[in-house]
């Protein structure tokens, strides 16, 4: 950086950085309230966007960069890198519907319905979740979730997937616990042009420490 400095100055290295950083931006509204003793409704609205960056045209010396992935200026010993800049990605919205249930079928469980609408400029997709905890005993728990998403595209692909997982955990001391997680994720892509279907399996063991 110092170098880069040297040869650009610090002004044009500065404007160089803010030229290649996107700025994120998201705004979020939202309530959630008790209807029983059993049950909670709520709602939220968020809608966020990244903006563009710039191309750049950066200089760096040949001894510090190693590789040089730009142009090699032999006279400078330097190498010019050019960046290219890459289109915001537009406003987009969620519209999200929960509701929340307390002593599911045993007491102490709890229970989570989620839909959400998502609309972006490029896509539309549906997302509905339920997540399920169940807990056996003090030192025992399980955590089961449900995902369905369904995506339509501009150009008319159309995305469907669904995720299942369960977690178990074992409460071995205050801030210590064992934890499996087995999932899976069955996908597919139909369009025009092509049709995929993925599948994904996943298993993992762990010892997890809640430092306090």
């Amino acid at each position: 950086l110092d170098q880069m400095i040297g040869l650009q100055g610090l002004d044009a290295v500065r404007a160089q950085a803010s030229a290649l950083t996107a700025i994120s931006d998201m705004y979020s509204v939202g309530f959630t309230h008790p209807v029983t003793e059993q049950w909670q409704l709520g709602a939220d609205y968020r809608i966020s966007a990244i903006s563009s960056t710039q191309p750049v045209k950066a200089v760096v010396p040949l001894a510090d960069i190693g590789v040089c992935l730009g142009t090699i200026d032999s006279v400078n010993n330097t190498c010019i890198i050019d960046t290219t800049g890459q289109n915001g990605s537009g406003w987009s919205q969620v519209f999200s519907v929960q509701a929340i249930g307390t002593n599911l079928v045993k007491p102490n469980a709890v229970g989570v319905f989620n839909g959400s609408y998502i609309d972006a400029p490029t896509y539309s997709g549906y997302l509905g979740t339920f997540s399920y905890m169940l807990p056996f005993s003090e030192t025992w728990r399980l955590d089961s979730t449900f995902r369905y998403y369904m995506q339509t595209s501009n150009n008319g692909d159309i995305l469907r997937r669904f995720n299942p997982s369960f977690k178990l955990s074992y409460q071995w001391q205050s801030s210590v616990f064992l934890e499996g997680e087995a999932g899976w994720e069955n996908s597919t892509l139909t369009g025009s042009q092509r049709d995929e279907k993925t599948k994904r399996q996943y298993v993992y063991f762990g010892l997890r420490w809640d430092y306090r």
